[in-house]
């Protein structure tokens, strides 16, 4: 009981912090008309393709938290025939909480990803961080 009253004003202890606490992802768009889609089930059979449900201008960004995770997987359309790279684009809603999981993707090879510092109690601890390249976990793959 006499210990919380003495570490309240404890010095700061630097330790290894994970990404999340640090950084947001920043997803920004190439091209002037990036398609923002999400998956769809055709009626008539089972299989999977993409619906258009928005479009991010060149320049234009989303920036969500970094503990979602794959930012970046592969994606196989049954209409068109063919694997995507795409980007899941999360929201930090208590819905997306909930159920977990992209609602909407674009293609990896029309946009950048890059890491932008949060804003918050590590802030103060960390004020000189800046934002820098995303780069995946996985073995270099060659762009799309």
């Amino acid at each position: 009981m006499n210990i919380a009253p003495r570490i309240q004003d404890a010095k700061w202890i630097p330790r290894a912090i994970e990404l999340h606490y640090l950084y947001r992802y920043k997803v920004t768009a190439k091209d002037d008309r990036v398609d923002v889609w999400e998956e769809m089930r055709t009626y008539d059979s089972d299989l999977v393709t993409k619906r258009t449900v928005g479009h991010l201008r060149k320049g234009e960004s989303r920036t969500f938290a970094s503990v979602h995770q794959p930012l970046v997987s592969d994606w196989f359309d049954g209409v068109e025939r063919k694997f995507f790279r795409i980007v899941g684009l999360r929201d930090d809603s208590v819905y997306s909480a909930l159920f977990p999981g992209p609602k909407h993707f674009v293609l990896f090879n029309k946009v950048i990803i890059t890491c932008v510092p949060t804003t918050g109690l590590m802030r103060e601890h960390f004020p000189d961080l800046v934002e820098i390249p995303w780069s995946p976990d996985e073995p270099d793959r060659p762009a799309e």
